[in-house]
């Protein structure tokens, strides 16, 4: 046990000294830190709780953990089954609650020095802290959501405060910090971090550099609106409403374009991170009864960004996945509905350029006014350093996060008071349809596609958010702040978003693309997923005598659309004689565009397509200034519009190259570059080199939030990609992975990409990885009550009140 001790301590202070020398922190006392009674060995303890007493509980509550280390919580009142959430939240996850609000609110800094120092002037100059306010505000008329929200900060602060350095989770020990207790506040911090990643999504720069380099009409053909030919609510939808008006804007102008800006957005999230989810009628399935499944796409981490959990009281049994920080369950199902989320994708940002009377910037220019402006002071306290301060001016648009070259104010949903805790506290509880419409009205931000199905046989979706209602053409590029005709007047009301409930076709289904057709009365923009929904539908219209089979083969599914469009037009233009090329363009022509781990077609037409793509859009390379057209414009243009002006490259002013010189020197570039990184394509004995495979050329990290190698899971061999269903990529994919079915009983399966537990020494911090790679759900052990039994049941525990 010693040497066990002295070769762990030796392996970690390595890994100090990396740390170190990354300069991701301070490092930590060495002596304290390898103290074997209190230091990071301890955190190879067990998490296993055989007892508990929460002070404040007002009854009795059973606790029932299955092998997975799965938590099933039987409360006989609400308040007690928030508080047992927020404890065991934080006794498996409780680092990553904590740097997750430190993130949201702007105190990285403290954590890790001047290395957080840009990050949390972003997050603080486009007013997360002020939206989390706002939320906190909202909650305040809610008194029974805010009891909940306060009794699951209870549960969790009693596990703070029940800890000494030896308990500590080990990111605790390695950044040399110490938890800090937890509140309400934190919660709606946690939630605005994953508004952020989600809505947080604005080309108007962008769009307007495009527009003042060529013009308005230029933009407009490269980023077309409305294109998809598979939206989230099908054709058959009639729009029986009037919609409301626009008109108050009627004399604004949308083309202020005169100059490009250089402001650049740092760490904006990924323009097309994304999800999946769809639900079938009984008409579809084998058991006659609806099914549902979801895998919402998102950076993978360790630890893992969701945690399982069922909720039992009188009120309500649920089962499903939450952030840690946030109460309730996300997405999931209980006894009578169940649901998921994509994200919306409709542009809920606008930016608009300020006109300050003098350097002082207390006033600014709006409807020939000089108004106030309002002054938030932002101190950041910077570890080692000086505290920073930040005077972060405020207007009626919001707060204005960028003063150079040209003050800019955001306009954001995220801002306005909202209430999305009830819209999942009413969900967690819902029956059937009316309860689940009754649920939305409460949801802003980030706007999401609802599916649901209920065990009354129903199915539906909602495209949901709070939606400005803007004049057509509006909040593409850089708006106008100094008067009133280019502001948001009102937004769409609830029973005008786009929504649809058992259709014709007897299935839904969304993957963030446009959520209508033309025909649907209110403008809207953003940019939109095209090919993942295509499959989807194509699936889904086909399957018959649905069982939980089909539908994981679907979340599974490698079908390349993009590559299946293209690939044709690029083989009939390509030449390469090389014996290299010859091999590689045999491979293209057999591939049956499934992005499997196994095949080497997607390796090659990946890297193929990337370098060809940079190379067309030449004119937008810089990232600072410019956005370049989506992958489907790109394809409409090499398809349909092989003379294009686009397919000349700027670099090369006395010659004009043509889409053929392109296609053959991006080809020319991906077999150079595949065999530098991997070597030839054959090797001994004229077979193909194993490293050419999809699955080790992509590969897929699941990484440390804190980026330490020691606790990641390099090297996945996986299949899928971008735009594909499976959505999987080098950092991101499908999170969580849930089917379910509404029969009596309700029969559940899901996995994501860890395990329960935060802490690296566990054997239950990553142990659902292997099952998620091989494509492959656990069935999740729903509960009845607290006496229900089952064999995966394994350790149990009742507290509280005699």
């Amino acid at each position: 046990m010693k040497w066990l001790k002295f070769i762990f301590s030796f392996i970690v202070l390595i890994l100090i000294v990396v740390v170190g020398n990354l300069r991701i922190a301070p490092i930590p006392p060495v002596a304290k830190f390898l103290d074997p009674f209190h230091g990071f060995w301890m955190n190879g303890s067990s998490l296993q709780i055989t007892e508990l007493s929460l002070p404040n509980l007002q009854d009795k509550v059973t606790i029932t953990w299955d092998d997975r280390e799965v938590p099933h919580i039987f409360a006989s009142n609400e308040h007690d089954l928030s508080m047992v959430q927020g404890y065991l939240t934080a006794k498996y996850r409780l680092w990553q609650m904590d740097i997750l609000a430190h993130l949201a609110s702007g105190r990285l800094s403290e954590i890790i020095g001047e290395k957080g120092k840009k990050l949390d002037i972003e997050n603080r100059s486009i007013g997360l802290g002020y939206a989390a306010e706002k939320s906190l505000e909202a909650v305040e008329n809610e008194p029974k959501i805010k009891a909940l929200l306060e009794a699951y900060s209870e549960g969790v602060n009693y596990y703070i405060d029940s800890l000494c350095y030896a308990d500590y989770p080990i990111e605790y020990k390695l950044l040399n910090y110490k938890p800090e207790r937890w509140n309400v506040l934190k919660t709606f911090f946690v939630h605005k971090y994953m508004t952020k990643s989600l809505s947080y999504r604005s080309e108007d720069r962008e769009m307007h550099n495009i527009s003042a380099a060529y013009d308005r009409a230029t933009m407009e053909n490269l980023f077309p609106l409305k294109n998809s030919t598979s939206p989230v609510i099908p054709s058959e939808r009639k729009w029986s409403f009037t919609p409301h008006s626009a008109q108050d804007n009627k004399n604004a102008s949308n083309t202020n374009t005169d100059e490009m800006h250089d402001i650049l957005f740092p760490n904006r999230p990924d323009m097309i991170k994304g999800s999946n989810n769809w639900a079938v009628s009984g008409k579809k399935t084998r058991s006659g009864r609806p099914m549902l499944a979801n895998d919402p796409h998102l950076p993978l981490t360790m630890p893992a960004i969701w945690f399982e959990t069922q909720l039992t009281s009188p009120e309500v049994n649920v089962y499903g996945v939450t952030i840690p920080g946030l109460p309730g369950i996300v997405i999931g199902f209980n006894e009578s509905i169940a649901w998921g989320v994509t994200n919306a994708v409709w542009d809920v940002i606008d930016w608009y350029k300020i006109k300050y009377k003098t350097e002082k910037k207390e006033f600014y220019l709006f409807d020939d006014k000089w108004l106030p402006t309002k002054k938030r002071r932002e101190v950041i306290k910077i570890r080692g350093e000086p505290d920073y301060v930040l005077d972060v001016v405020y207007t009626h648009h919001g707060p204005v996060a960028f003063e150079e070259p040209i003050p800019t104010a955001l306009r954001w949903t995220a801002h306005d008071s909202s209430l999305e805790f009830k819209t999942f506290y009413t969900l967690n509880r819902a029956k059937n349809y009316e309860d689940y419409i009754e649920a939305l009205k409460y949801y802003s931000c980030p706007a999401q596609n609802f599916a649901f199905a209920d065990v009354n046989g129903d199915i539906a979706i909602t495209h949901h958010g709070k939606f400005p209602i803007k004049p057509e053409g509006f909040g593409r590029v850089f708006e106008d702040g100094t008067v009133s005709s280019t502001e948001w007047k009102s937004y769409v009301p609830n029973n005008h978003t786009p929504h649809i409930k058992n259709p014709s076709s007897n299935f839904i289904s969304s993957a963030n693309q446009h959520p209508t057709d033309k025909a649907y009365p209110y403008y809207y923009n953003g940019r939109f997923e095209y090919y993942r929904n295509i499959r989807i539908n194509e699936r889904l219209e086909e399957m018959q005598q649905v069982t939980m089979k089909e539908f994981n083969s679907l979340l599974n599914d490698n079908y390349n659309v993009h590559a299946s469009t293209v690939l044709p037009t690029l083989l009939k233009i390509v030449k390469n004689d090389s014996e290299e090329g010859k091999w590689a363009l045999d491979v293209l022509k057999k591939w049956d565009y499934n992005n499997d781990a196994e095949k080497i077609g997607p390796s090659v037409f990946d890297e193929w397509w990337s370098k060809l793509f940079v190379s067309v859009w030449d004119e937008f390379k810089d990232g600072k200034k410019f956005t370049k057209p989506s992958w489907h414009r790109t394809v409409e243009l090499i398809v349909d519009d092989p003379k294009s002006k686009w397919f000349d490259n700027l670099s090369t002013q006395e010659h004009k190259e043509e889409l053929e010189e392109l296609v053959n020197s991006s080809f020319d570039a991906t077999l150079k570059q595949l065999t530098e990184e991997h070597g030839t394509f054959l090797v001994e004995n004229g077979q193909q080199n194993e490293k050419w495979k999809w699955g080790h050329h992509q590969g897929c990290h699941v990484k440390h939030m804190m980026k330490i190698p020691a606790f990641s899971r390099p090297d996945l061999f996986v299949g899928g990609g971008r735009h594909i269903v499976n959505a999987t990529r080098k950092h991101a994919g499908p999170s969580w992975r849930m089917v379910v079915e509404l029969t009596t009983p309700i029969k559940a399966w899901g996995v994501y990409p860890g395990g329960q537990s935060g802490n690296p020494g566990s054997k239950h911090y990553d142990d659902f990885i292997g099952k998620w790679v091989d494509g492959q759900l656990y069935e999740l052990l729903f509960l009845k009550d607290a006496k229900d039994r089952s064999e995966k049941m394994v350790h149990k525990l009742v507290v509280g009140a005699e």
